[in-house]
């Protein structure tokens, strides 16, 4: 048996275009079915835990999924809000742990900028790896993520813009400093930037401070200046930075009641609690909201999932049946331009069973080759096929 793997080994080395060839098919045949196993595997393991670990939410009415994916994963924004007036009312009901999402502008390269209440650190059982949590309008906690990709620490800044092109003209961007950066959690949390709701209402144009026209030397700021007055250029100011100084300016305008969120999060201390606001909430058509439990969205989301993954299996098993066919054609064409080396074979005393055993011997190693490339390949691409998944369902 040595001999004949020797024998084979140095056929598949001299043929190496050949037995090149044969090893990208089989390795592809394995990989594909391989691959898209494992990261569909992993993505429902994925979607399944993030929304087991978030009892409920309560939005605008609309796309569920929409719904539950944004108050999941931060980095879809939903098309309608809610008043911040809902988020007082379930918390005058005390149906449990009431937490306030405000997610509706990004920083640079597109990451989700997220106004939240401190509460939603400890119930992500979020820490910190450097710095400390945001303590008033104008600070921002990071991302493991964030930090790695902007090549920021606390102390540096970050610039808010618009997450969409609907209210440009209502938008101030603001300069936020980072307090802290978030130790890794394997989640959605470490690709976004946290600050708090007053910081975010600020970004809409809700509120706004003062500046002391009197300190100001900047030529550009001003249209006109005389001795007992001023035109200010607000045109030149591409954002406001709010620094320990002019904090105290800061303030707003209207009832806040009506100030927008995009979702509240709710961990109920029982299951009556969430009912009864479930019921309330049901019953009156003109509050325009829903109550979603996120588990349930997505095991709709994934036996959507699902019917896709059939018709990936038939695929697969149409690809696997397809190399077969291929190994079969290469086998029958290998006999007869062998047919002098298997004569020879032959006469010197090998049977038709070693015969058998040297082209068996060729396609283990082969196989043993092509299954070793495969798992490699799955390896390394399977985080990168689940990003893209995730991206594509979100």
């Amino acid at each position: 048996m040595d001999s004949l793997f020797y024998l084979a080994l140095r056929y598949i080395l001299f043929h190496r275009l050949k037995s090149s060839i044969l090893v990208l098919c089989v390795s592809l045949s394995i990989f594909l079915p391989l691959a898209g196993k494992t990261v569909l595997d992993n993505v429902e393991v994925e979607l399944r835990s993030r929304a087991r670990s978030t009892p409920y939410v309560v939005g605008a009415k609309g796309s569920r999924f929409d719904l539950t994916l944004h108050a999941l994963y931060l980095d879809v924004a939903p098309p309608e809000t809610i008043d911040y007036a809902v988020y007082r009312m379930m918390r005058e009901a005390k149906p449990g742990n009431v937490i306030a999402i405000y997610r509706n502008h990004v920083i640079q390269d597109g990451l989700p900028l997220v106004g939240i209440g401190l509460e939603y650190f400890e119930f992500r059982q979020l820490e910190l790896d450097s710095g400390k949590w945001f303590g008033r309008i104008g600070h921002c906690v990071i991302g493991s993520e964030v930090a790695k990709r902007l090549q920021i620490g606390v102390g540096d800044k970050v610039l808010s813009k618009p997450g969409n092109d609907v209210n440009l003209a209502g938008a101030t961007p603001v300069k936020m400093e980072v307090t802290g950066i978030l130790k890794p959690a394997g989640s959605s949390d470490d690709g976004a930037v946290f600050t708090d709701l007053k910081t975010a209402w600020v970004i809409d144009g809700l509120g706004h401070g003062h500046q002391d026209i009197e300190k100001e030397h900047d030529p550009n700021l001003f249209l006109e200046r005389k001795e007992n007055a001023a035109t200010v250029n607000q045109g030149v100011v591409p954002y406001i930075e709010i620094t320990d100084e002019n904090v105290s300016t800061i303030h707003f305008h209207g009832d806040t009641n009506t100030f927008p969120l995009t979702a509240v999060l709710l961990d109920p201390r029982d299951e009556k609690s969430a009912t009864l606001l479930k019921s309330r909430i049901e019953n009156d058509p003109a509050s325009g909201l829903q109550m979603v439990r996120p588990e349930t969205v997505i095991g709709q989301l994934l036996s959507r999932i699902l019917k896709v993954k059939t018709l990936f299996d038939v695929g697969s098993v149409t690809l696997l049946a397809t190399t077969l066919l291929f190994l079969v054609l290469n086998t029958v064409l290998s006999i007869r331009l062998r047919k002098r080396e298997m004569t020879t074979l032959y006469k010197i005393g090998c049977g038709r069973l070693a015969i058998f055993g040297l082209f068996l011997s060729e396609y283990l190693i082969i196989f043993l080759v092509s299954l070793l490339l495969a798992s490699a390949m799955t390896w390394v691409s399977v985080d990168w096929l689940q990003a893209v998944v995730l991206r594509a369902i979100r």
